[in-house]
């Protein structure tokens, strides 16, 4: 993928060949387009910039490591058109909470310890996902 990017940044250019990398059509009203690692290619993140000006429509994600980005001198860094957000690994609970199992997370939440030792089977089911 550092080719791609080592060329022109416009939309109409990468949308097309990200779409045949990934194996998916991506299309701006149900398409999460995902730079995973931005720090190994750092005009990807340079093209957030194109994708905010020229195709707003798109919803573009970036992850990786502040340090690595900052390893890159002479790279552009799209301030103004990237909204940062620090994320941290969830706990147990929001873990239960996101695949619906509504009942368990808010068992663990009153911290009925009688009750979790009886769901015990179905909490461990459940770490096993993980």
């Amino acid at each position: 993928m550092r080719m791609l990017f080592d060329a022109d940044l416009s939309v109409e250019r990468l949308i097309p060949a990200l779409s045949i990398e990934s194996g998916t059509r991506i299309t701006p009203e149900d398409t999460l387009v995902i730079f995973d690692e931005v720090q190994e290619v750092p005009r990807a993140m340079t093209s957030l910039k194109m994708f905010n000006e020229a195709a707003p429509e798109y919803d573009v994600l970036a992850t990786g490591s502040a340090l690595g980005i900052a390893m890159h001198p002479g790279f552009s860094f799209p301030v103004g058109k990237v909204s940062r957000l620090k994320l941290y690994p969830m706990s147990f609970v929001e873990f239960l909470y996101a695949c619906k199992q509504y009942a368990l997370a808010e068992m663990l939440e009153s911290k009925d310890f009688h009750i979790n030792i009886i769901m015990i089977y179905n909490l461990v089911q459940q770490l096993k996902r993980l």
